[in-house]
């Protein structure tokens, strides 16, 4: 999957970049759409599946997500105080604090500055519980309401790694420490909540427990059913913000990204298939009848729009969700295109596989070739 264009950012720094636009909303700033018919948000089920199908897959890609985005919200959440011009040792001394005055001021900062941000992103409600501070522990409890990662999902194990790992490198960043997070109740396992606990780094093994959860199972067509039925159990309603999922795939990326690109196409054909067939029987139509079909499944997520060529074996795709308002990189569609070739193998009775691409203008084309017949 190759294209040439010039140098492009590096993902850490296009996690930053990201990471400023969120302030930049927070900050009421002027921000163009990325995205002329769709806007700046991606039904929820979209970033839900791009991190559903890697856990099932990989079991390492849990502790992959989590140090990543750790490591991006530490980063960013010391940048983001820094521009309100917040001292930057404000917090070295919170050990010190009384519990009462510690947990205020932290309170206070959180919902200032991080709970705003994801309720903007449609990331769920984010709260400040309980905290316990001297010189020889620290412990914090947040909860996420709604949470944009677990909602409407079934899951035998938590799974909201990239809050855990975000959370964790938020507080990190305010209190100047390395610490640990892990969550103790997940929506996706029937929780009212998800709840993550941060600690002091390295004590107890709740983290690696956590963060190694054996195989992850969910009901893939029991969340599409309710996707394309518009069911919500969240006052944030079907969306998030689609820089949320830009943020997500960044830095599932990260470690990678070329080996995550090839690993998620294969996830992606396997996907694509299964989709096919679920979105038949779902309208009801044959496969030479399911491109429009298709057409309005992407439509209905807000993801991007298509127009096949099926002479050509060729597909055109506007408004992707994954580089939307980015630089314009393969990297991110791995997954997209494997997920593409699945459905024209269950439309066209033949193996499709991925050729190469072209953006043209707004549009990026999609080319296929054919193998064995399936």
């Amino acid at each position: 999957m190759s294209m040439s264009h010039e140098r492009e950012p590096g993902m850490d720094e296009l996690i930053d970049e990201v990471w400023s636009l969120f302030l930049d909303n927070l900050k009421k700033k002027e921000v163009p759409p990325v995205r002329l018919t769709f806007g700046d948000e991606v039904n929820l089920l979209v970033p839900q599946i791009r991190l559903l199908l890697p856990m099932y897959a990989n079991p390492r890609f849990p502790i992959s997500l989590y140090t990543a985005s750790y490591l991006g919200a530490r980063r960013n959440a010391y940048a983001i105080m820094r521009k309100l011009d917040m001292p930057p040792d404000f917090f070295w001394k919170f050990e010190f604090w009384t519990k009462e005055r510690a947990f205020e001021v932290l309170g206070k900062v959180s919902n200032r500055i991080f709970r705003e941000i994801m309720r903007t992103n449609k990331e769920g409600l984010l709260n400040l519980e309980n905290i316990a501070t001297d010189s020889k522990e620290i412990k914090i409890v947040l909860t996420l309401n709604e949470c944009v990662e677990c909602a409407g999902i079934e899951a035998n194990h938590p799974i909201c790694y990239y809050h855990a790992g975000t959370l964790t490198g938020i507080i990190s960043a305010m209190l100047g420490k390395e610490l640990d997070g892990y969550e103790t109740s997940c929506g996706a396992t029937g929780g009212q909540k998800c709840e993550f606990v941060i600690s002091a780094k390295g004590v107890g093994s709740e983290l690696e427990t956590y963060l190694n959860p054996g195989k992850i199972e969910f009901s893939l067509q029991k969340r599409l059913e309710n996707a394309l039925a518009g069911q919500s159990s969240r006052s944030l309603g079907n969306d998030a913000s689609v820089r949320y999922y830009q943020l997500i795939l960044l830095n599932s990326l990260i470690t990678n990204p070329k080996m995550f690109s090839a690993s998620s196409y294969e996830l992606g054909v396997k996907y694509g298939e299964k989709l096919a067939l679920f979105l038949m029987s779902y309208y009801h139509k044959k496969e030479e009848e399911l491109f429009e079909a298709i057409s309005h499944y992407y439509t209905v997520l807000k993801h991007l729009k298509l127009q096949m060529n099926r002479e050509a074996g060729e597909i055109r795709a506007e408004e992707i969700a994954e580089i939307s308002g980015l630089a314009k990189n393969d990297d991110f569609l791995g997954f997209l295109f494997g997920e593409l070739a699945g459905l024209l193998s269950v439309i066209t009775k033949e193996r499709m596989a991925y050729k190469d691409n072209t953006f043209e203008d707004h549009a990026l084309v999609v080319r296929f070739k054919k193998q064995e017949s399936i």
